[in-house]
């Protein structure tokens, strides 16, 4: 009677340690997908974030390079000293010079 029962005692007490141990490994794996997610919504969210912030830059500099002051402030850098030309006139000068 006693084999019998320190039996049972250890077959008890075996079926407690493997429910426990694939209870935890479940909870484990729970846990880990659950944190997975989080963090990929994380990056997800910062992602979209970023594609936004790009793409109102973008949209700025598009305006930008579409305005007046720019082009021609870069035409300035093109030809710098397209400005300073002297037109031929007619003046006293010219005609003394003849």
């Amino acid at each position: 009677m006693a084999g019998a029962t320190a039996l049972t005692g250890l077959a008890v007490l075996l079926s407690a340690v493997i429910t426990s141990h694939v209870a935890d490994r479940s909870a484990t794996q729970v846990i880990e997908h659950a944190i997975g997610q989080q963090f990929q919504t994380v990056a997800d969210g910062r992602q979209a974030r970023l594609l936004d912030e790009i793409q109102g830059l973008e949209n700025l500099l598009q305006t930008l390079a579409h305005g007046r002051l720019v082009q021609d402030a870069v035409y300035g850098f093109i030809r710098p000293f397209a400005s300073y030309q002297i037109a031929p006139q007619c003046s006293a000068y010219s005609r003394a010079a003849a």
